[in-house]
């Protein structure tokens, strides 16, 4: 039995208590005559325990707590009971513990006696009308769709006919197949004049691959020749080092970097007696081939007069007045000749309008040394060369160079500079000729970015004793 008591009143003072009684199993027989279709009901109090249930057994001997920890799914039901039995309104959604199928639970307050009516429904009774009417517009929209794309199929098939050949020509001639055209072209609409321009594409690219295999086979041929040139060229240099181990006089070394396949600069050493030796620089105006050809007959000529001319400037004079005679291309050489004698350290020179060298003291100073003795070779055939003298003491160095070096330019155009030089070399004073030329190159490759514009030429002597 359940007794709801309300006290009243009379003139505000407390005149009685009016108590209504209802049997549990009187409520529970009335409310089972009312069904719910394919849904169950029940009534609990403000503390979860069912008041009125489908099955009489749980009538105030269960609560929604207990239930739920008994089947292990508290975190699940808890909150669920708890929104029940605060007097909140709402719905919510669970797995039914008997057949585990989703459940809807619908629950709203009894305001009277702080109690909860509770519905529950199976999901698929709710649903089962919405999931059968998509069915029924699903599978009018699939035949829908199904009719659409076989219409759209045939309409793309006639259209895309044209397309699907084009398509493959393309594919063979981007495997390198240069006979793919398109056949049977009748149509005069954009896909015809397509075709028609791509085959006359496909003759005018097989014409252009001819004539650049053609060009291919020439210019690896002219390659060949320059990398033989090169090869020739390198052999009139110098190439081993160090050169007079015999001589512990001094040490030398000297490298070549050409801009191009062959460089016109070019240098030399050698003895023209047992004490004197030789030393030449030269760049050559121009690049490629035709400064490699005046390079290699200056050097020769420089070669054959020092063996009867004990001059520079004499040496000089001659093979000026020869390279002079035959120049009808204008071009001009530059060139530092000097006879270093390894008992004093004295060097004879004669300079035709090369760049200065450097002197590197012991005290790791650098100046530059010498002066030009007479105009570039091959200019002007009646020139003639003097000559001056330069001091080399134990221990001091002479740095002979190319244009290349203090012209070496950055990508912007920034160029290496002489004072560049001279400060490189007072770092690297304490380097022996080998190693000087190594780093002298290496800075000026860093520098250009591995752009070389101009050959680069070195060649340093370092007087020992």
């Amino acid at each position: 039995m359940v007794t709801l008591s309300a006290p009243f009143f009379r003139s505000d003072r407390f005149a009685g208590v009016a108590t209504v009684d209802i049997q549990l199993d009187t409520l529970q027989t009335q409310l089972a005559m009312k069904e719910i279709e394919h849904g169950e009901w029940m009534i609990v109090n403000g503390e979860g325990a069912f008041v009125s249930a489908p099955t009489p057994e749980l009538i105030l001997s269960e609560t929604l707590y207990t239930i739920a920890e008994r089947a292990g799914r508290t975190a699940e039901l808890n909150p669920l009971a708890d929104r029940i039995t605060s007097g909140e309104r709402g719905t919510g959604r669970i797995v039914s513990m008997r057949t585990g199928e989703p459940l809807l639970i619908v629950f709203t307050p009894i305001p009277s006696t702080g109690w909860a009516f509770v519905v529950g429904v199976p999901e698929s009774v709710i649903m089962g009308p919405v999931y059968a009417r998509l069915q029924q517009r699903t599978a009018i929209l699939t035949g829908a769709i199904a009719l659409m794309l076989l219409l759209v199929f045939i309409v793309s098939y006639w259209i895309t006919r044209p397309v699907e050949k084009l398509s493959s020509a393309v594919q063979r001639l981007g495997e390198g197949d240069l006979t793919a055209n398109v056949p049977d072209i009748r149509s005069r609409d954009e896909l015809g004049q397509l075709a028609r321009a791509f085959n006359h594409m496909v003759e005018q690219l097989k014409q252009h691959i001819d004539a650049l295999t053609q060009a291919t086979r020439a210019r690896e041929a002219v390659e060949s020749e320059l990398r033989v040139a090169r090869e020739i060229q390198t052999s009139l240099l110098p190439t081993t080092f160090p050169p007079f181990p015999h001589r512990p006089e001094f040490d030398l070394h000297a490298t070549n970097a050409a801009a191009r396949s062959v460089a016109g600069d070019f240098f030399d050493f050698f003895f023209v007696n047992e004490n004197r030796l030789a030393l030449v620089i030269a760049d050559v105006s121009g690049k490629g081939i035709p400064a490699a050809l005046l390079m290699a007959v200056t050097r020769t000529l420089i070669r054959n007069l020092a063996a009867s001319i004990e001059c520079p400037g004499r040496i000089l004079t001659e093979a000026n007045r020869l390279l002079a005679e035959d120049n009808r291309r204008s071009m001009f050489v530059t060139l530092f000749l000097g006879f270093y004698d390894v008992r004093t350290g004295a060097i004879t020179y004669a300079n035709a309008g090369h760049p200065l060298p450097f002197k590197i003291s012991t005290d790791r100073a650098v100046t530059e040394v010498g002066e030009p003795t007479g105009l570039v070779l091959a200019v002007m055939d009646n020139e003639t060369y003097s000559e001056a003298t330069m001091q080399l003491d134990a221990g001091e160095s002479i740095v002979l160079f190319t244009d290349g070096v203090h012209e070496a330019a950055t990508p912007g155009g920034e160029l290496y500079g002489l004072e560049r030089l001279q400060q490189h070399l007072q770092r690297h004073a304490d380097l022996d000729p080998e190693r000087l030329c190594q780093a002298t190159v290496e800075e000026l490759n860093v520098y250009q970015k591995d752009r070389s514009q101009d050959d680069i030429t070195l060649l340093v002597l370092r007087r020992n004793q």
